[in-house]
């Protein structure tokens, strides 16, 4: 324990972030469960009570449950499709291949740019007639798989997938080299000698020492599917025929049309089953530290 004469200077320290938290953090999220319990149009000081009344049109709104279904596909695939390629990846360039250093820098770059300029760029290779997937398929003869992918509601949402993975594989791929690089050598070395291949050095040493990195990624991207707005925005707004509505820009819209009130409780609904997830996750992938 650090000596008495330094608590003063901790918490000399301490309050001003403390501060900032409750101020930017805490004082909203309580506001926004205090306004889902009114009808409220966001124009007036005027809020009519409304009690669970929000709450209970959210179970027979069927356009938030066809958001939820969504969310819940993006929560599924973004941990396949941006921590598999990310892990790959990152054991590649574990192995000193030459220009390692180049490679690393080029896959951070989607991450690096803007999310509007991300999805500009993404509509248009998605671009039905003239975009460069569906012209790649025409060339080579296989022009039944060209089709208007973010206008298709049957393939819209698995559409959106890729460009979301684009843009964040180059930092998990960081997150994940940087844990790599403290796995000792001498313990792949050891299995070496003990005959394991490629696929047990990667199951029984590189996996269980990652292994906290890992819970950690995953949490991050399954979060981030369940609170993913801005790239469905810009890409579909929702559409076609709400094929790729979210409960994002479903709140967003909510807003634009004056619900506040029913609008935040989309919104605390939101920050719950985020607050559930992480809960859940960590309890799932919860294991003993290893050593080394």
């Amino acid at each position: 324990m650090p000596p008495k004469r330094y608590y003063k200077l901790i918490i000399l320290f301490l309050v001003p972030p403390l501060a900032i938290y409750l101020l930017f953090v805490v004082f909203p999220t309580a506001k926004a469960f205090y306004v889902s319990f009114f009808d409220w149009r966001g124009v007036s000081r005027n809020m009519t009570f409304a009690g669970f009344e929000n709450y209970i049109k959210l179970l027979d709104d069927p356009v938030m449950w066809k958001a939820l279904r969504h969310n819940a596909f993006f929560a599924v695939a973004f941990p396949i499709a941006i921590l598999v390629p990310s892990v790959f990846i990152a054991l590649g360039l574990s192995k000193k291949i030459p220009g390692s250093k180049l490679y690393r820098f080029v896959f951070l770059i989607p991450n690096m740019m803007s999310v509007a300029v991300v999805a500009v760029l993404w509509a248009f290779l998605y671009e039905p007639s003239l975009g460069p997937i569906n012209s790649f398929f025409r060339l080579l003869g296989l022009d039944g798989l060209a089709r208007p992918w973010l206008g298709d509601p049957k393939v819209a949402l698995i559409a959106i997938v890729a460009p979301i993975a684009w843009i964040n594989i180059g930092f998990y791929v960081l997150v994940i080299y940087a844990g790599l690089l403290n796995v000792p050598q001498d313990l792949y070395d050891a299995a070496v000698i003990d005959g394991a291949g490629g696929w047990e050095q990667f199951r029984f040493v590189t996996v269980p020492l990652l292994w906290e990195i890992l819970t950690i990624v995953i949490i991050f991207i399954t979060v981030g599917a369940i609170n993913e707005f801005s790239l469905v925005l810009i890409m579909t707004n929702g559409g076609p025929s709400r094929s790729t509505e979210l409960m994002a820009t479903y709140m967003y819209k909510l807003f634009l049309g004056s619900k506040y009130g029913y609008g935040t409780a989309v919104g605390v609904l939101q920050f719950l089953l985020s607050a559930a997830v992480l809960l859940v996750a960590q309890r799932l992938m919860r294991r003993e530290a290893i050593e080394y």
